[in-house]
């Protein structure tokens, strides 16, 4: 691990065992000494399949607070990567392109001839990401101009104590605790995320099956060739999202019929079989090759865990009451549900 990553890994746990102290402040300061004591990264979470709509609100808070503290670190490595190298040391933007054609021997003139042919276009995803209420949003701008804000080294130690005591007064705010409701689609929620994967450990096993030449192709290109790349880093970045734990959890909540558990087979044999082959294709595992995205998956799974241990009691429950006919107790049950599918938005950040 080079000193860069480093050095954000470490800034992401001081910066956040910093929030989280003062949130736990504000819990205690609250009476909720119980939700003080199980909040992640500074406690050891324990997995209670029992709903608890207020830690799984407390949960959401936490990972929002850990987005906006991994924001903060990659913002400033980008600005120390940029100040050190220039934009050229940012992967993907025009400047480490141009320096790249420029290393392979393609000539300026060449370079800026081919521009003239480039047609650029913006694409707008398909799905908003992390809708928030607005006095949410100013809460989490606020907090996080404080975390910036705290980083000023002219200031004295008993001034950044101070920037402390002003976050937990934030927090102490009604409108830090809003919830929002963030949808997620179902195959993410439940952690399968089925659609960007199934199916590419087939197609890259019969491809060396049938061509090897071609699949030696893929290997070699899988750098060189941005699209290629993508394709696999996608299907690998989902694949890693993916938690067998927690899908065979919640398959438990489909009728035990053989039909079912066929089909729960053939997707747990294609999800073996995509993490070999991209382990061959991309050569090795992710945790050494994306340091960084390792480094965000592990630091939500255990209070992820929690969550969704909970939801998949909440589902069963749910369902037995509107099958019972006891909508009262589905309508508590479904209130309940929400608030936990808000917390799981906000550690997974997008609507899958």
């Amino acid at each position: 691990m080079n000193e860069d990553i480093a050095r954000s890994f470490q800034k992401i746990d001081d910066d956040l065992t910093f929030l989280m102290n003062c949130f736990r402040e504000v819990l205690e300061e609250l009476g909720e000494h119980d939700l003080a004591s199980n909040l992640p990264w500074i406690n050891q979470v324990k997995v209670d399949a029992e709903p608890n709509p207020r830690r799984c609100q407390a949960y959401s808070i936490a990972f929002q607070l850990l987005n906006m503290v991994e924001e903060n670190v990659a913002a400033q490595v980008r600005r120390s990567r940029e100040s050190e190298i220039g934009l050229s040391g940012e992967p993907g933007l025009w400047a480490d392109h141009l320096r790249k054609m420029r290393e392979s021997g393609i000539a300026e003139t060449q370079i800026a001839e081919e521009l003239n042919k480039i047609r650029i276009e913006p694409v707008l995803t398909a799905h908003p990401t992390e809708a928030k209420r607005l006095a949410v949003l100013e809460q989490h701008r606020a907090l996080h101009g404080l975390i910036v804000g705290r980083e000023n080294p002219m200031w004295t130690p008993l001034e950044q104590e101070e920037q402390g005591e002003t976050i937990t007064q934030k927090y102490a705010n009604r409108s830090t605790a809003t919830y929002n409701l963030e949808l997620l689609l179902a195959g993410t929620q439940s952690r399968y995320y089925l659609p960007d994967w199934f199916g590419i450990g087939t197609a890259l096993q019969r491809l060396q099956g049938s061509n090897p030449e071609g699949f030696g192709q893929v290997v070699e290109l899988r750098q060189s060739y941005p699209f290629l790349r993508f394709v696999l880093t996608n299907a690998e970045t989902n694949l890693a999202s993916a938690e067998r734990p927690l899908m065979e959890k919640y398959a438990t909540l489909c009728p035990p019929e053989e039909r079912v558990t066929a089909v729960f087979r053939r997707i747990l044999e294609e999800f073996d079989l995509a993490q070999s082959m991209l382990r061959e294709v991309l050569g090795g595992d992710a945790a050494t090759r994306r340091p960084r995205f390792t480094k965000t998956h592990q630091m939500r799974a255990d209070a992820l865990l929690v969550l969704h241990t909970q939801q998949v009691t909440l589902l069963r429950d749910w369902r037995a009451a509107l099958a019972s006919g006891d909508n009262k107790s589905a309508e508590r049950f479904l209130a309940d549900l929400l608030v936990c599918i808000n917390a799981i938005a906000s550690s997974l950040r997008t609507t899958g």
